[in-house]
């Protein structure tokens, strides 16, 4: 399962690579999610909320909740994990492109082990850039 997470998060290993040569590079946590992310030539991206540490592994834990005309369709638990990129992603949530929004709650665990939401993020678009 570690290996499928991996290669689905290939654009933003891609991505931070690139940014690693810019002054963004500085910054160590991005927190975000995307939807209808269906570009052409059948990449399916999806819908995800995505945990991302740059240079650190970090117990982390995020929820995805997709919602589809405003109505809750799904949502995704990652559960606690010690990685560097924790990413609760569905694919194949391509039935009416752009009617989608992502929400995402951002958990992280704190020095003394205190379970704390780090972000909450929320988008209507597939949106690449980074950081937030």
């Amino acid at each position: 399962m570690k290996k499928s997470k991996l290669f689905r998060s290939l654009p933003i290993v891609l991505t931070v690579g690139l940014m690693s040569f810019s002054s963004v590079s500085s910054a160590k946590l991005w927190q975000f999610s995307r939807a209808n992310c269906f570009p052409p030539g059948g990449a399916d991206y999806g819908n995800e909320s995505i945990t991302f540490m740059s240079s650190e592994k970090r117990l982390s834990r995020v929820f995805s909740r997709h919602y589809k005309h405003g109505k809750m369709r799904h949502q995704l638990d990652t559960g606690w994990e010690y990685l560097w990129n924790n990413n609760g992603a569905a694919h194949r949530d391509n039935t009416g492109q752009s009617l989608w929004t992502v929400v995402g709650f951002h958990y992280l665990k704190s020095g003394n082990n205190k379970t704390f939401l780090s972000k909450r993020s929320q988008t209507d678009n597939c949106n690449f850039s980074l950081p937030y």
